[in-house]
């Protein structure tokens, strides 16, 4: 199914080795995002994550925004990152983790016009 070209991507509890490897295949591969967030708790982690993935030289190389965020010092994480892209919400929605907080969190930033007209247009949308 793929990725939005050009698009905006949230892997949520993604700082792991599971979720890396899915911000790897989004960075690297034909179809490309123009933005990609990456979230967890884990500060540990997401520090990690971020040495692997310098944000300014993915944005020189690849011309992709990459932030990492820590949803758990956030006040409101679904409003907070939905702002992050405008308002308008994220075309595609990774979740890495089987906790209903973040499944939620998911279905709470997935771009529901977005949504809408990919259902439209024959594409299925799914938060995995």
């Amino acid at each position: 199914m793929g990725i939005e070209k050009g698009g905006k991507l949230v892997i949520m509890a993604g700082a792991g080795p599971m979720g890396l490897s899915a911000l790897t295949y989004a960075l690297h591969r034909d179809v490309c995002p123009s933005m990609d967030v990456v979230t967890d708790v884990n500060e540990d982690r997401l520090a990690r994550a971020e040495a692997l993935f310098p944000p300014a030289e993915v944005k020189e190389k690849d011309g992709i925004d990459l932030h990492f965020v820590n949803t758990g010092k956030m006040e409101n994480s679904a409003a907070e990152l939905r702002e992050m892209t405008g308002g308008t919400g994220f075309d595609d929605v990774f979740c890495y983790a089987p906790v209903a907080a973040v499944v939620e969190l998911c279905s709470a930033v997935l771009g529901r016009d977005y949504a809408q007209s990919a259902k439209d247009s024959g594409r299925q949308k799914k938060v995995l």
